[in-house]
């Protein structure tokens, strides 16, 4: 099974844990791209620079190293926890926003899915309700 075969899983049943929650309208998400410097793995494939808090020799802020971008659903406006959906390797190829918009449209469409699904459920219900009245 591929990493994306299992996060597409992992994001399907997240939301299907959103949609059992019926107060929730909207769900709110948060990405953050954020690195792993590796500047002793000369070898380390697809290793790039990455923006760094930390400086290295020259006082700049970067890193030779892998980004990485998470995506997650903020189940509660207050609180101090969160629960990732997708949490991805960025290529040399992507850069983190555009790795960012990727994860989203993948979050939204599972999100979606499942936001017709249960309005489908409701419906049903309110037809099977008003049918028992009759």
């Amino acid at each position: 099974m591929t990493a994306y075969k299992i996060a597409d899983q992992t994001t399907e049943i997240y939301a299907s844990l959103y949609q059992t929650d019926t107060t929730v309208e909207r769900p709110l998400l948060a990405g953050d791209h954020t690195n792993w410097s590796r500047p002793d793995a000369v070898k380390l494939k697809e290793r790039t620079y990455q923006h760094s808090g930390t400086s290295i020799a020259g006082n700049k802020p970067i890193t030779v190293g892998q980004g990485y971008s998470t995506i997650a659903w903020i189940p509660e406006k207050e609180g101090s926890w969160a629960l990732p959906l997708r949490h991805e390797r960025i290529t040399s190829a992507e850069s983190p926003i555009s790795k960012a918009i990727w994860q989203l449209k993948q979050v939204c469409k599972y999100f979606l899915e499942f936001r017709l699904r249960h309005e489908k459920r409701l419906r049903r219900a309110e037809l099977i309700r008003d049918f028992v009245k009759l």
